[in-house]
């Protein structure tokens, strides 16, 4: 710009520019931006030449290497799903439980079953049940009751029956009370 093109700065200092210097400023500061990125679409196109390159460049058996290995780890990842479910099954686990099961050997895993059971407080399929404990005044052990089912927790879960229970003996009808609410009713 030389120095004829430049407006005169009024006395108070202010700079102040025409509609027509404004626009010409503006144009200058785009064609400067346009010139930055004139190449853009032209590195774009090589960089997508350049990945097109690369994938046809491998070759056939390190794909069918990729495709072994991705195979390989599932078939591991199924392995090790099958273990814990069958340690969780023989420790007598819930699904939740055998789903925090950790490890990636089967000693590892029964570790980890043993612990979860006692930090839960269950009880092992091979420990005693609490079955064989004396009753307090007869002498006899005691005996599951047959409304009752184990957990694997050692604590019965029981099987409630509805109605009274077999050894009750039916009331009989009180014909002195029914007698007494039809008296009352005839009698309002």
């Amino acid at each position: 710009m030389s120095d004829d093109d430049k407006p005169t700065p009024p006395a108070g200092g202010d700079k102040t520019f025409t509609q027509a210097d404004l626009d010409r400023l503006i144009a200058e500061r785009l064609k400067r931006e346009r010139e930055k990125y004139a190449d853009y679409d032209e590195l774009k196109q090589r960089a997508q030449a350049a990945d097109q390159a690369a994938d046809s460049s491998k070759t056939e058996l390190q794909k069918l290497t990729a495709r072994v290995e991705a195979a390989e780890k599932k078939a591991a990842a199924s392995e090790l799903k099958a273990l814990k479910s069958e340690i969780a099954q023989a420790k007598g686990l819930t699904p939740s439980q055998a789903r925090r099961l950790q490890g990636s050997t089967r000693e590892e895993l029964e570790a980890d079953a043993d612990d979860l059971l006692e930090a839960f407080g269950g009880s092992k399929k091979d420990e005693p049940k609490d079955t064989d404990k004396e009753t307090e005044g007869d002498g006899k052990k005691d005996e599951p009751d047959e409304r009752t089912e184990a957990s694997p927790f050692g604590r019965p879960k029981e099987r409630l029956v509805p109605g009274a229970a077999p050894e009750a003996k039916p009331e009989e009808p009180n014909d002195d009370l029914a007698d007494a609410v039809l008296k009352r009713t005839r009698g309002l």
